[in-house]
């Protein structure tokens, strides 16, 4: 039941961003989230709650649907301690992850998309 409503959540806020992304290029271009300046590329927005205790949500645009993307999260000493293989869609997109099973530290979140990579902190509490 909490992964159904889970799913039902994502979904409309996919729906939410889809809406905007079908509006004018002008009005567009006022809906980008701060650092989304290079629609080429893959663009970690947020993850939050930060500090996390149970889940950690992940959201990232990315410029076209159907991108492989690769997903990792490092411990602060590098050991990749979770991974998810990802397909994107054009836009905002939203990953959320279970890390009530790691331990107490500093991680990075990693999403690769090939030959680039973008990173972000988060802690674990």
């Amino acid at each position: 039941m909490k992964n159904t409503l889970k799913i039902i959540v994502l979904f409309i806020s996919l729906m939410t961003v889809s809406s905007l992304a079908a509006q004018s290029d002008l009005q567009a271009d006022a809906t980008k989230p701060p650092g989304f300046d290079n629609p080429d590329r893959i663009t970690i927005t947020t993850v939050y709650p930060n500090p996390a205790t149970d889940q950690i949500m992940i959201e990232f645009m990315a410029p076209g649907m159907g991108d492989e993307v690769l997903l990792r999260i490092k411990n602060e000493e590098g050991k990749l301690v979770l991974s998810r293989n990802l397909v994107t869609l054009e836009g905002c997109n939203m990953v959320i992850l279970n890390v009530g099973e790691l331990p107490v530290g500093e991680y990075v979140v990693v999403l690769d998309e090939g030959r680039r990579q973008r990173n972000a902190r988060w802690q674990k509490m």
